[in-house]
């Protein structure tokens, strides 16, 4: 096996137990293979899209089109904070000299790509300023709470960027 089949074997095994201290090591050692782009593809494709993408449609099928986006981004915001994804906020991943950036590149990219396949969530409200400014309002908030679950201020900055 290469060694970045073998990483990815590692996180996903450490993810799928909730082995902060496990995924935590994986991580660094893609890092340290100078991987990170490949450890947060892989983590976007094959850990984030397969458990968030099904929340996100089940968040816009439940209810009305002009209710969908506070739910998608209670769904994000869930996502982020829950099991699935805990062990890839662990402290060890801080590091100011290895910055992984994984939430920015693998939560929030994902929900931004699934926001932008669903145009017609955004199109219903054209024409209705308190529906667009309720969807400008939801989306700034949930970047705000994301933001929160970052620990560096390099992490901040690279995600407001």
């Amino acid at each position: 096996k290469t060694l970045l089949r073998q990483l990815t074997d590692s996180l996903h095994a450490a993810l799928a137990a909730g082995d902060e201290a496990r995924a935590a090591r994986v991580v660094l050692g893609f890092a340290d293979a100078d991987a990170s782009a490949e450890a947060t593809h892989w983590l976007r494709s094959e850990w984030v899209a397969p458990r968030l993408v099904p929340q996100l449609k089940g968040a816009v099928a439940r209810g009305t089109e002009r209710g969908a986006l506070p739910r998608i981004c209670a769904e994000v915001l869930v996502f982020a904070r829950g099991g699935a994804f805990r062990p890839l906020r662990a402290a060890a991943l801080a590091d100011p000299q290895r910055p992984l950036h994984l939430l920015a590149d693998s939560v929030w990219a994902e929900a931004c790509a699934f926001l932008k396949g669903t145009p017609h969530l955004f199109g219903s409200l054209a024409g209705t300023p308190a529906a667009l400014h309720a969807a400008h309002t939801a989306t700034v908030a949930l970047q705000a709470k994301l933001e929160a679950l970052l620990q560096t201020p390099a992490e901040r900055h690279y995600f407001r960027c």
